[in-house]
């Protein structure tokens, strides 16, 4: 992957990447998130709005699959000339829509909403940690306003990759 992403490859070949795997780990983040708000909260009941978190997966996994069926038809030759390099241009570049600017709540030096490092866990990732760090200390209206901060950076990476 590193040499094709490097630019050493077949030209006309779609980029190895698959977009609607990540779909599937966003939602398995979403659920695991979801879950340990319920454990944490004394009502075990979640006091974040997942809501705009779910539907922005929705509409990642949609542009996962128009992007998937994309990649088929450029690695059958059905696809126009061209449309090798935007294609795998915006397979190289989705990742970075994932970015918040203001990073994370504790830590801005982390930017990633879907992956960071744990507050206590060494190097171990957490996902959504914008999320877990808040539901973690409790923090309620910070873990509701990351969650609206990931939902927007989901829809920023669907939107990149259904963009002409």
């Amino acid at each position: 992957v590193a040499l094709r992403l490097a630019g050493d490859a077949d030209a006309d070949a779609p980029l190895p990447l698959n977009l609607t795997l990540q779909a599937e780990a966003i939602g398995g983040y979403i659920s695991a998130a979801q879950a340990h708000a319920r454990n944490v909260s004394s009502s075990n009941v979640s006091r974040v709005d997942f809501g705009p978190l779910e539907a922005a997966h929705a509409r990642f996994a949609a542009a996962a699959g128009k992007v998937g069926d994309e990649q088929r038809r450029v690695a059958k030759g059905a696809a126009p000339p061209g449309a090798a390099a935007a294609l795998n241009e915006k397979l190289a570049y989705a990742e970075r829509r994932f970015l918040s600017a203001s990073g994370l709540p504790t830590r801005k030096y982390f930017r990633h909403v879907l992956q960071a490092p744990g507050l206590y866990t060494g190097y171990a990732p957490k996902t959504l940690p914008g999320v877990y760090d808040a539901v973690s200390a409790g923090d309620w209206a910070t873990a509701d306003a990351q969650a609206r901060v990931a939902a927007e950076r989901i829809d920023a990476a669907a939107s990149f990759l259904l963009a002409e």
